[in-house]
């Protein structure tokens, strides 16, 4: 850290509002905490429709959230899945990162 700025791993930096404290505490806090393998699973109709969505927009050199045809997750996603209560997506293009040990 210098000031607000993280440094990553891959040598550039991440302004953050909260500063080293905070960064600190959160590592501390999440280097606490037990795995537990129950609480989040692959879902395979989320993948079918994150797929869907990648090759929709790809193929028609778009970005963002929306498909071609204007349809927006929730709907992509009913596709697959009759009843959702909440659904949300993080859509990144071209980062790439090595993973570490």
């Amino acid at each position: 850290m210098k000031g607000k700025l993280l440094r990553l791993p891959d040598g550039t930096y991440q302004k953050t509002k909260e500063g080293k404290k905070a960064v600190q505490e959160a590592i501390l806090f999440l280097e606490a905490v037990k795995p537990n393998p129950n609480k989040m699973k692959l879902c395979k109709a989320l993948c079918k429709s994150a797929q869907d969505h990648a090759t929709d927009t790809g193929d028609h050199g778009i970005f963002g959230h929306v498909g071609s045809n204007g349809c927006e997750i929730e709907e992509r996603v009913k596709k697959y899945i009759k009843r959702i209560d909440f659904v949300g997506e993080n859509v990144n293009y071209n980062y790439f990162f090595q993973a570490t040990d």
